[in-house]
């Protein structure tokens, strides 16, 4: 009754379900799958809207969740900068609305205490707590070669998230899909309508994960088994363009390979077949043969 009358839910429940994820070790498969399939239609009125947050005064910070022991310099060492990507895409790719961002998420935050106790808060440690997590994230992201103030920092980053989630309102108001991944460590769903179809999987393990997706019974996903039909394949997160054959797509599947903790956000679309793109077509095939046993 309140969601007829007007009012706009909150739901943070994808946080608890990525924690079973990340700390018991739960199966993507299981609840993570159940809630979002719930929040994207089966548990709402058609049409209706609710504000997505991954953070909240209820929680601790996402910046605040793996702490690792180093034997060699004998401190506990804050990771949770590894996991980021992993938090955000599931976030952004299962919601119908709003995108709450708690105060100081888009800063890297670690400190709950800062928020919810200012009397006690510990303002010089937490600043440094934050730079700490902050410096991590941008060498994990450091591509070799690449100099550092290249690197996307966590300020750019949620900016660049945020800008790609309104641009691109099939995340928010298209139809969804929970693909059957079937694997325990990877999440994936299809965003579609008319205009586009995105899809995402992420992998929640720190160990790289291979996967050969099946386009053809995913919904909003259209390929042609023939040679004469070319498609794009772009990944926004790693900016990569990959062009090929509805016959390679069908009989080789899409192959993804990802990084711990890492996200593929694919856009699949079909291109006009010109010289250009039978070279592209071809050297990549050629690339994927010789790589073919991962």
């Amino acid at each position: 009754q309140l969601v007829k009358s007007g009012v706009i839910p909150m739901d943070v429940g994808l946080r608890y379900e990525l924690e079973d994820v990340f700390k018991k070790g739960a199966s993507t498969q299981g609840g993570l799958n159940a809630h979002a399939r719930w929040k994207l239609g089966n548990g709402l009125p058609e049409g209706a809207q609710v504000v997505s947050a991954i953070e909240s005064h209820d929680f601790n910070r996402i910046m605040d969740f793996d702490w690792q022991y180093d034997s060699w310099t004998g401190r506990w060492v804050n990771k949770s900068y590894e996991r980021l990507k992993s938090w955000i895409w599931p976030w952004i790719t299962t919601t119908r609305g709003a995108l709450l961002i708690y105060n100081g998420q888009e800063t890297g935050e670690v400190d709950r205490s800062r928020i919810d106790n200012i009397r006690k808060a510990d303002w010089e440690g937490g600043a440094r707590r934050r730079a700490e997590v902050c410096e991590g994230f941008v060498r994990r992201n450091r591509k070799k070669g690449q100099r550092a103030e290249d690197v996307e920092t966590i300020d750019q980053y949620y900016p660049r998230i945020t800008r790609f989630y309104r641009d691109h309102p099939v995340l928010y108001k298209g139809n969804n899909y929970i693909v059957d991944i079937q694997d325990n460590r990877l999440f994936g769903i299809v965003r579609y309508d008319e205009n586009e179809s995105l899809l995402v999987v992420v992998n929640c393990s720190w160990e790289t994960a291979y996967k050969e997706v099946d386009l053809r019974p995913l919904p909003g996903i259209k390929i042609e088994d023939s040679f004469s039909r070319a498609y794009r394949i772009t990944d926004f997160e790693t900016g990569e363009k990959r062009y090929f054959t509805g016959a390679e797509l069908t009989a080789e599947n899409l192959q993804i390979t990802l990084g711990g903790y890492e996200a593929a956000v694919v856009k699949i679309e079909e291109v006009k077949l010109t010289r250009a793109i039978e070279r592209e077509i071809l050297l990549g095939a050629l690339l994927r043969y010789g790589t073919q046993y991962k």
